[in-house]
């Protein structure tokens, strides 16, 4: 387990001396996200809270292709470390063309200040564990769809910190299909926020409790 957190530290340091620089990548990073989600099927319908740790985003500027990662995603009995999507970023494709007439400072802002994504999306989740602790090789999570991220930027910060951010919310709907749920097939929804508004509101509520 400590070889992937490794791996993904050292991932986050060589795109950034590598990809950055030469301005072909944009390139966000965010410590995390809780959320809540339903599974609608013709004979079942499951709820589910799911918790996902660092968040890797690496898009392509100029075909506005993306992917992103994550090492820990955990729902409800379940716990995933290979956690993988392919996305197609239609917002910077949309404002990418010069003939809409947008003001140039709107974009820049936009771009320096927020990462928007918005567009269809494949995701993989895989290496699962179970309540009883132990792994499963033969299970895979698979969705597709449509998203919408919004994710602030902090662009004062630097070096590997310039391309942190927190994403504000994200919302995701479409097919989904778990093995792991006697592979079924599912239309899916799920809503999620930045991990850190959760800690401010729990150390919030901590904090008021002691006065």
């Amino acid at each position: 387990m400590k070889k992937i957190y490794l791996l993904t530290f050292f991932v986050l340091i060589f795109i950034h001396q590598n990809m950055y620089p030469n301005n072909i990548f944009d390139i966000a990073w965010t410590p995390g996200q809780v959320g809540w989600g339903m599974d609608i099927a013709k004979n079942e319908n499951n709820q589910e809270s799911n918790l996902q740790l660092l968040n890797i985003f690496v898009e392509h500027k100029k075909t506005n292709i993306g992917i992103g990662f994550s090492p820990f995603r955990m729902w409800n009995d379940y716990t995933s470390f290979f956690n993988f999507n392919i996305y197609y970023n239609l917002f910077n494709a949309f404002h990418s063309f010069n003939d809409y007439g947008y003001d140039d400072k709107l974009i820049v802002f936009l771009n320096d200040c927020y990462k928007i994504i918005t567009g269809p999306f494949i995701s993989i989740n895989y290496l699962t564990l179970y309540d009883s602790f132990k792994f499963r090789y033969n299970t895979v999570s698979f969705n597709t769809g449509m998203r919408f991220s919004l994710i602030a930027r902090y662009p004062e910060y630097k070096w590997i910190l310039s391309r942190f951010g927190s994403q504000i919310f994200n919302i995701e709907t479409g097919y989904h299909y778990n093995n792991t749920l006697h592979g079924n097939n599912y239309f899916y929804f799920n809503i999620s926020t930045d991990i850190t508004f959760l800690v401010l509101y729990i150390f919030n509520k901590a904090t008021k409790s002691k006065k």
